[in-house]
């Protein structure tokens, strides 16, 4: 009776675990996978984010200080090749028309008025790099956060498992005892 017992309390934990077509032994394998996996990618962020820091932190230290030659995402950028192309032609222009007209001829004045305003576009522009590269940043900040509350959550699942599989395995020792106990008693 009481070995019918135990092999009901066996077969109720594994109708409340869904232990019937799946070992725990395989869901932890599983779940264990998961966990690399999502580790994997974390690192693959987190190495990316760790760059991406380092460019946005040293592009906005550079931009501050007015040094924009060299930073690669402001260098590459077509609008501001276009901007400097512009510049470059207006800083000849004001030369020649200063050298021609005096400093306060309308043209001169007209002149300078354009080439304030392509600088504040340029100012504008790498404002707008930075802004991207922040937005990027933020990005990939969020991804890992994601790929962490992920992680969590599978190590939480391995740890559930672990307990079943401890709960599963007493209940098979509790049956193999009672079994023995049984055959013992029968055997007298």
């Amino acid at each position: 009776d009481e070995l019918l017992h135990k092999e009901s309390d066996l077969l109720q934990f594994r109708r409340d675990n869904l232990y019937l077509g799946t070992s725990l032994e395989d869901s932890l394998n599983l779940t264990s996978e998961r966990v690399l996996a999502l580790h994997g990618a974390f690192t693959e962020k987190e190495i990316q984010y760790v760059e991406l820091r380092q460019r946005y932190l040293l592009a906005t230290e550079m931009a501050e200080a007015g040094d924009y030659g060299s930073i690669p995402e402001i260098l590459d950028d077509a609008t501001i090749a276009v901007l400097k192309q512009d510049l470059f032609e207006h800083y000849a222009l004001e030369a020649e028309s200063a050298a021609r007209y005096g400093a306060d001829h309308p043209r001169l004045v007209w002149l300078k008025s354009q080439r304030e305003r392509l600088e504040a576009d340029m100012q504008g522009e790498i404002e707008t790099i930075l802004l991207g590269m922040k937005a990027q940043l933020d990005t990939v900040e969020s991804v890992m956060s994601e790929f962490d509350d992920q992680l969590g959550l599978q190590q939480e699942v391995a740890l559930d498992l672990n307990a079943r599989e401890t709960e599963f395995n007493r209940l098979e020792r509790d049956i193999s005892q009672t079994e023995q106990l049984y055959t013992q008693v029968h055997d007298r």
